[in-house]
């Protein structure tokens, strides 16, 4: 996988001016679990179609890519989907399609089976516009799966979405981030 070499992001984001972190420049443990979680499981999603929501770079899309389902991946940020095309175009995929979404603002998604998450919900002050938008896919009939390592600031979004019936799986530490744990809140409605 391509990420952003180090010094690319220190001098792009000193020299421009950008009103937000660039999260998006490494996979985070929650990326690593869900695509483990998806291993584990694989014919609950290939030869279905998926829109992973905040993916950054877009790991697990590029998993689902190699397990024959089809991915609309997203973020709201150009840079990430310049690195996900690069990667797109590197390992040879056909079954992804980069999509610009900023979740935040209520916008059409295309026709999907499922929703994919993998910690997106980092920021408090934005919980309320996710749980909205989480629960407009699950009234669209959308199966739902949110990974996310342990916050005490993700606290009251999740028991939120315990209260809307997600399921909560906890999830075994990832070799790449083996002290951050991780769970998954899974909804499935295949």
């Amino acid at each position: 996988m391509q990420v952003p070499d180090a010094s690319w992001v220190e001098s792009h984001y000193q020299t421009q001016i950008e009103d937000q972190i660039p999260y998006w420049t490494k996979p985070w443990p929650a990326a690593f679990a869900l695509c483990a979680w998806i291993a584990s499981h694989p014919t609950r999603f290939a030869d279905r179609t998926w829109l992973e929501v905040g993916a950054g770079l877009g790991l697990p899309s590029l998993l689902l890519s190699q397990l024959g389902a089809t991915t609309y991946c997203s973020d709201y940020n150009h840079h990430a989907l310049r690195f996900l095309r690069n990667n797109i175009t590197y390992y040879h995929l056909r079954n992804i399609i980069p999509l610009e979404l900023d979740w935040q603002i209520h916008q059409n998604i295309p026709p999907v089976d499922g929703i994919l998450l993998a910690d997106v919900n980092y920021e408090p002050t934005t919980s309320r516009v996710l749980l909205d938008r989480i629960k407009q896919w699950l009234e669209n009939g959308l199966s739902i799966f949110l990974t996310t390592p342990h916050r005490l600031a993700g606290r009251p979004f999740i028991e939120q979405l315990l209260k809307l019936g997600f399921e909560a799986i906890p999830l075994e530490p990832h070799l790449y981030a083996p002290h951050v744990p991780c769970t998954l809140y899974r909804y499935d409605q295949a």
